[in-house]
């Protein structure tokens, strides 16, 4: 389902949470620094327990994200990985549900994955009027 995701693979490769943190940790320090004038109210993430911003740049072919936690930032990477490879009439990605089916992640963190993947879908389909709309 993911693959050609170098980072998704490697997180479903690990079994236990401490590699998979580890994993994720790595991902979000590596991640494109999110620009601060966007760290605002408009791109936070509302359906996240942590504080998360996410902003598409304005060429539409990058995203960018910031948290409060390494995990949920490196979730978001892998879920931005996961984006590109999507295809333009998907209706939907399902990183989110696949991670909480496996037990990754808990319902509220799904929660606010969907959220997220449902913002990046909705650009992929249509980016002209849907870039950095604000989040819910």
């Amino acid at each position: 389902m993911f693959e050609g995701c170098p980072l998704i693979e490697k997180l479903f490769l690990c079994d236990n949470e401490l590699d998979r943190f580890d994993v994720l940790a790595m991902a979000a320090l590596n991640a494109p620094k999110y620009p601060e004038e966007k760290k605002t109210d408009e791109y936070r993430v509302r359906s996240c327990q942590t504080k998360t911003w996410f902003f598409i740049g304005d060429d539409g072919n990058d995203y960018y994200v910031e948290s409060d936690s390494l995990f949920i930032k490196g979730l978001c990477v892998a879920l931005i990985e996961a984006a590109k490879k999507t295809s333009a009439d998907a209706k939907k990605i399902g990183f989110a549900d696949e991670l909480y089916a496996r037990g990754i992640i808990s319902i509220d963190r799904r929660n606010g994955l969907v959220g997220i993947e449902e913002k990046i879908i909705k650009h992929i389909n249509n980016p002209k009027e849907s870039n950095n709309e604000k989040s819910h």
